[in-house]
C-alpha cells in the first residue's frame, strides 16, 4: 500500500528536530567539555588572566580577556566545559526546533504542488 505524506505537523516536526538536536548537542558538549578539561590541565599553571594583559605589548584593555582579571585560567576553562555540557544541548535543541518547524512549513507549502513524498506502508502480521 503506497501512501503520500501530504502535510507535516509544524510543531511535531519542530519537537522531533529539537530532541535530535539536544542529543547531538549533548555529544558535542561532552567532547568540548573533555577538551576544555584537557586544556585546563595544560594551561592551569599560567596563573590568572590579568597577567596576559599586563605582559602584552598591546594597549591596556585591548585584549578581550582584560576585564576578567582575578579569574584563573583553569576556572575559565572549567566554566567553558560546564557551558559546553549544559548549554550546547539547549542551544542545539532551540536551533533544531526552529529548523524543523521551518522545514515542515516549506514541505507543507511545496507538497500540494508536487505531490508529496510517497511512503509504502504495510500492516504488521
Amino acid at each position: 500500500m503506497v501512501s503520500v505524506i501530504s502535510k507535516i505537523g509544524v510543531v511535531s516536526s519542530g519537537k522531533m528536530a529539537a530532541i535530535a538536536g539536544a542529543i547531538i548537542g549533548f555529544f558535542y558538549g561532552v567532547v568540548f567539555g573533555l577538551i576544555s578539561v584537557l586544556i585546563q590541565g595544560l594551561v592551569g599553571s599560567l596563573g590568572d588572566l590579568s597577567s596576559l594583559s599586563s605582559s602584552s605589548s598591546l594597549p591596556s584593555g585591548a585584549l578581550p580577556l582584560s576585564g576578567l582579571s582575578g579569574i584563573g585560567t583553569g576556572s575559565l576553562f572549567g566554566l567553558i566545559g560546564i557551558f559546553a555540557i549544559i548549554g550546547l544541548p539547549i542551544l542545539f535543541a532551540i536551533i533544531g526546533f526552529i529548523i524543523g518547524a521551518i522545514a515542515a512549513l516549506i514541505y507543507n507549502f511545496i507538497a500540494p504542488r508536487i505531490g508529496g513524498i510517497e511512503v509504502e506502508i504495510s500492516e504488521k502480521k
